[in-house]
């Protein structure tokens, strides 16, 4: 099934999680909220490509649902469902946003979605280290992988 498929490009090998959860350690980042915030910021990406990738095929809601279903149970073992609507929410708000202003027409030098969903990421994990901006940037990385998959498979 196409969901499930979609499913497995949001997860991250063992070996990544815990590079990542060092990453977060030496940011002197709580590693369980960086590694739920990435978790978070892969999902939204994924939502972004079915969502545009599937625009016209009849199955997208279905292929959405069924992601949705694995997603919340994933969640429902780790993290919060309720977190991740919010910032699901907050996170397409800012990418709208930036799509609708264009390239260079936001405030603050933001010039395009990818960077106001990093800026976001880094927010939500209470800095603006660069550092933290930079790996919310890794959401145009997820976006492109989702959107490759996608292209990838037949879907009616």
């Amino acid at each position: 099934m196409v969901a499930d498929a979609l499913f497995n490009v949001l997860i991250e090998s063992e070996e990544s999680n815990a590079q990542w959860a060092a990453t977060f350690r030496d940011l002197e980042v709580d590693p369980d909220s960086g590694l739920c915030e990435l978790l978070y910021l892969r999902a939204v990406a994924l939502d972004i490509a079915v969502i545009t990738g599937l625009r016209a095929s009849p199955r997208r809601d279905e292929v959405l649902d069924g992601y949705h279903a694995r997603l919340e149970r994933l969640l429902g073992e780790r993290y919060s469902t309720e977190d991740f609507q919010a910032r699901k929410g907050i996170y397409l708000e800012s990418f709208e946003r930036a799509v609708r202003a264009g390239p260079g027409k936001l405030s603050e030098g933001k010039a395009n979605p990818y960077w106001e969903i990093a800026l976001k990421f880094a927010e939500f994990l209470g800095s603006k280290d660069i550092a933290l901006v930079t790996i919310g940037a890794n959401f145009a990385q997820y976006l492109n992988k989702a959107h490759e998959f996608l292209k990838s498979v037949k879907i009616a």
